[in-house]
């Protein structure tokens, strides 16, 4: 009994054994180990299990391509042609891409083109996705992509409808008349119990007249980041006229003068035209005022980020937010003219002293103003409706020119004689005068737009055009005069005023309304 115990516990114990033996031939735990067939493995086998890391055979080496090749930008992919293909076939294979990248691009342009119809939403100033296209590597796709025939809204037209209200020219009373039986000391002068002011003293030229501005761009990058602009104004000329006769068969005039004050004497009195068997006539008075502008300058985007004018944000979802604002930088010149011109026929009906006189006058005035412009203009969208606030001023120098002239014809006995002089311009006063002043030139524009199509907003506004320190024909006329003077001169004169004189006077224009136009993208 005693040894069948022994032998079962010797039984049970060389198993044990062995398997302490084999997991202390195993080796360390970082020696690699490949899984084991089945539980009992010989010693020989133990040693074929251990696998040192260092004795594996070296993985192969990565093999360096021997060209890359990438048709563009925009394409993600990377060609690594075999070493056995043939120069050709690598144009080949550039030709293909140029290919597919224009397929794509198209395809976009189609995508893009049915969102908008769909939603028929955009922003006049956000890029199509055709304007973000890379430059193509070969000089034609440069060429295309840089043209900005492609529709890619980089060329705009703005023209404009002008119904603007301008400032006249300030002018004193220039012709008066009295009624018949007015003794003759006592007609047609300033201040007399029954003178009538036919003309002048009030604002001629003034109040709404009708004009156009054209605005024109191009975009100098894809982005619309950088822009340079152009514009012209004009003022469709003003007239106002007057004429009367004494000889009118529609509304005769008795009695006709020029008022003026008579420095020799210290009183009002009056040239007569028409006053009965003195002297009959009649005058014609022309006022003419002409307004023109135009501009050049660039134009830079300075929006946050993200925002229309950047390219992240243009070709995101968040493109069609609302907002850009410009800096404007440039030289603005701007011309105002302005012209009076008299002109009078007169007959003597004094048996003693027959004879007819021709006078002519003019006083004209020009201002052209050059300088340096800068400005901030706002853009904004709301889905189909647009909103735009362009603020400028411009400093420089204002070129102010005066020439007043003037002559009369007196015929008597036949005999023609032309003497410098007339009324109101005389040798002491006629001549052109010219002087440099500073002066700036303020314009405001505030318009709102409804889209009507893709390239086409139309839309209405208000601006507002100001230009100081300028002369107008008006202002040089001075009515202080010295009657010794009118032709021909009386010699000796009687003292030595030598008036009218001309002296320098300035005044401010200005000139604003509605404008009615359009935003045409192209």
């Amino acid at each position: 009994m005693f040894a069948r115990v022994v032998i079962l516990i010797a039984l049970c114990c060389v198993p044990a054994a062995s398997l302490v033996v084999g997991q202390e031939t195993a080796g360390p735990s970082w020696r690699f180990r490949f899984p084991e067939s089945n539980g009992a493995e010989t010693s020989s086998q133990s040693q074929t299990d251990r696998v040192d890391v260092a004795s594996l055979p070296p993985k192969p080496a990565y093999k360096k391509p021997s060209r890359i090749q990438v048709p563009s930008l925009a394409d993600s992919q990377i060609v690594i042609p075999s070493e056995a293909s043939s120069p050709s076939d690598n144009r080949d294979l550039a030709d293909r891409n140029f290919e597919d990248e224009l397929q794509e691009n198209e395809a976009a342009e189609r995508i893009a083109d049915a969102r908008l119809a769909a939603n028929g939403d955009q922003d006049p100033y956000a890029i199509l996705p055709t304007a973000f296209r890379n430059q193509i590597t070969n000089f034609g796709g440069t060429f295309s992509t840089w043209l900005p025939f492609r529709r890619t809204g980089r060329f705009w037209v703005n023209p404009d409808y002008l119904y603007w209200s301008a400032e006249g020219m300030r002018t004193p009373a220039l012709v008066t008349s009295s009624p018949s039986g007015t003794p003759r000391d006592q007609a047609a002068f300033l201040g007399g119990p029954d003178t009538t002011v036919l003309f002048g003293q009030q604002d001629l030229n003034g109040g709404w007249q009708s004009g156009y501005r054209i605005t024109a761009g191009f975009a100098l990058d894809p982005n619309l980041r950088w822009q340079l602009e152009g514009d012209y104004l004009k003022i469709f000329d003003r007239n106002e006229s007057f004429s009367a006769a004494s000889d009118d068969q529609v509304a005769p005039t008795n009695i006709l003068g020029r008022p003026f004050f008579d420095l020799i004497n210290g009183r009002e009195t009056a040239q007569l035209i028409s006053y009965e068997d003195v002297v009959s006539g009649r005058i014609s008075v022309n006022a003419e005022s002409k307004l023109s502008s135009f501009g050049l300058y660039g134009r830079g985007a300075t929006c946050p980020t993200p925002g229309p004018c950047d390219v992240i944000a243009i070709n995101s979802p968040l493109s069609m937010q609302i907002g850009r604002f410009d800096v404007l930088f440039g030289y603005r010149y701007a011309n105002l003219r302005d012209s009076l011109v008299f002109a009078e026929d007169l007959r003597s009906l004094d048996v003693a002293n027959p004879g007819s006189f021709q006078i002519r006058e003019s006083f004209q005035t020009k201002n052209e103003f050059n300088g340096i412009e800068l400005g901030m203009a706002y853009h904004g969208r709301w889905n189909r409706f647009t909103t735009e606030l362009v603020a400028k001023v411009a400093a420089g120098n204002n070129k102010q020119t005066v020439q007043i002239d003037g002559y009369s014809d007196i015929v008597e006995a036949g005999f023609l004689e032309r003497f410098p002089g007339g009324v109101l311009a005389q040798r002491t006063n006629i001549g052109e005068y010219k002087r440099n002043e500073l002066a700036v030139l303020p314009q405001l524009t505030f318009n709102l737009g409804a889209r009507v199509t893709r390239y086409v907003t139309l839309r209405a506004g208000y601006s507002l055009f100001y230009l100081s320190n300028v002369v107008r024909a008006g202002d040089q006329i001075d009515t202080d005069l010295n009657p010794n003077l009118f032709p021909p001169e009386q010699m000796p004169l009687v003292d030595s005023v030598l008036r009218p004189e001309f002296e320098f006077r300035e005044t401010d224009f200005w000139a604003h309304g509605a404008n009615f136009g359009a935003d045409i993208r192209f």
